[in-house]
């Protein structure tokens, strides 16, 4: 029996996108650009004032964000348009890990304070976020044997959403630093008490309310301190509009819903027999069991609408395409002055060619059907077309 505990649960990444009114006299007190070059040529550490804060105005920016502002791990990233177009006036705020792992909602309000300093009317969106749970008891050797498989509802392999064509296991899990499968969502598994231990030791006040230093002390040895498995599932804005899901409130809402369609849903871990050929009858691996009974609060059952993978236009022009070669083929031309409207005469064609019994199976078209709706858009087609025996 495995003996798996949870030491943290909550959120470990969160980036979230304001749009507004810049203040004009903030913009041009700033001075933005000029102190960026004074960074870049190292000569001097420029500073702004937000409020009754100091930023540090960083050498660079990223993506389309020019500016950067830093103050005790909060990063505000604001965009290149020299304040004037209101349509464009957007600042990134990045909370640090620091602050979320703190576990209070009180960053919310801190960071909305922030805009108001600079912004006005503005709108919030969740750029990123990331779930974070860390799992005592379990270590990155324990992949040995298990493999993913990607939306186990329907036991498809690995499709567009994961980076992999079919089933990705850990490799070497011995020397599997992290383990990463997807893209948007993404999962990214590693080992977080040997990270925590190189780069963030404040982390075992988290897990344990004390230092590493009194653990190790207790233990007489860092080998006795129990293996720590970080699992980490980063969603960005695309998928999270697919939860209706736009500022932080919707999101904290619906965070149980969102977190169960991932560990369910979305990715599963299985422990591998080669012996079978059916994977649909592979069991669930008990440290995915473990992960989807965290509860962050109550459930609200929340359905992930995907758009198409293909634009309804694009639909249209392969039917076209297809239909023009056919035609093509068997020589089979509009004649207007034998066949009556172009509209009648493709029906027709449609009709007795395509829909004819020894060709087209109404059976196999209802199967599809309903395949690549629960693909598209993780729900079932209504009832009646369900009980319809494709006669």
């Amino acid at each position: 029996m495995n003996s798996y505990s949870v030491v943290f649960q909550g959120l470990d990444t969160l980036h979230l996108v304001y749009r507004g009114s810049f203040d004009f006299d903030w913009w041009k007190s700033a001075d933005l650009k000029e102190k960026k070059t004074i960074a870049q040529k190292k000569k001097d550490k420029p500073f702004v004032r937000m409020g009754d804060d100091i930023w540090e105005v960083s050498e660079r920016g990223t993506g389309e964000y020019a500016y950067c502002l830093m103050r005790n791990g909060w990063r505000i990233y604001v965009l290149n348009n020299d304040g004037m177009n209101s349509k464009l006036n957007q600042m990134k705020v990045e909370v640090p890990s620091t602050r979320l792992r703190l576990g209070d909602l009180g960053f919310v309000e801190e960071t909305r304070m922030l805009c108001c300093q600079i912004l006005s009317n503005f709108t919030e969106h969740i750029q990123r976020v990331d779930i974070a749970v860390d799992v005592e008891g379990f270590s990155m050797e324990d992949f040995e044997g298990l493999i993913f498989y990607g939306y186990p509802k329907k036991l498809r392999m690995i499709n567009s959403d994961l980076t992999n064509t079919q089933f990705v296991s850990a490799g070497n899990p011995g020397k599997a630093e992290t383990l990463m499968i997807g893209k948007n969502p993404l999962v990214r598994i590693y080992d977080k008490l040997k990270k925590s231990i190189k780069d963030d030791r404040d982390w075992f006040h988290t897990w344990y309310e004390q230092s590493y230093e009194t653990i190790l002390g207790t233990l007489g040895d860092e080998n006795q301190v129990p293996p720590i498995t970080r699992f980490e599932f980063q969603i960005r804005s695309n998928v999270l509009k697919e939860f209706k899901v736009g500022g932080f409130e919707g999101f904290w809402e619906k965070r149980q819903g969102i977190y169960s369609y991932l560990t369910n849903k979305w990715i599963e871990c299985k422990v591998d027999d080669p012996k079978k050929k059916s994977k649909r009858r592979l069991p669930t691996a008990d440290i995915w069991k473990f992960l989807r009974a965290v509860e962050f609060t109550d459930l609200i059952d929340v359905k992930r609408e995907r758009p198409c993978s293909y634009a309804s236009e694009v639909n249209i022009k392969q039917i076209i395409g297809h239909l023009s070669s056919y035609c093509a083929k068997k020589n089979l031309f509009y004649d207007p002055t034998k066949h009556g409207s172009f509209d009648e005469w493709l029906f027709n064609l449609i009709k007795n060619d395509i829909l004819h019994p020894q060709v087209f199976s109404r059976k196999d078209f209802k199967n599809r059907l309903i395949e690549k709706t629960n693909r598209l858009h993780d729900f079932k087609p209504p009832k009646h077309f369900l009980d319809w025996r494709g006669q």
